[in-house]
């Protein structure tokens, strides 16, 4: 860590003393106000964090599920075809596949 100079101290310190005391505390105030803020949040974002946890993560486990059989056995519907050049990719199942012999 920078070891602050005398010079810097000094700075500081009149930017600190530009206010007067009531302004600080009345900031201070305002500070403790919107820290007790946070704190309300917290049991909140874990209630929240619980639903993620207990409640959305097994649709999204199904989902993926669901998701790689049909990755697996993958019909390549013609929504999901790009044709590059040579190859055509699949964007569901991102297969490159060659039409061989066919023209």
């Amino acid at each position: 860590m920078k070891k602050i100079t005398t010079k810097e101290d000094r700075e500081i310190e009149i930017v600190v003393m530009n206010r007067n005391y009531n302004e600080k505390i009345s900031w201070k105030r305002k500070l403790d106000k919107l820290n007790g803020f946070i704190e309300a949040l917290k049991p909140i974002e874990d209630k929240i964090s619980e639903i993620l946890i207990n409640e959305k993560q097994p649709i999204l486990d199904n989902i993926s599920e669901v998701r790689g059989i049909m990755v697996r056995e993958c019909v390549h519907p013609r929504n999901f075809l790009s044709h590059d050049g040579n190859t055509i990719t699949c964007k569901f199942c991102n297969k490159r596949l060659k039409v061989v012999g066919h023209e």
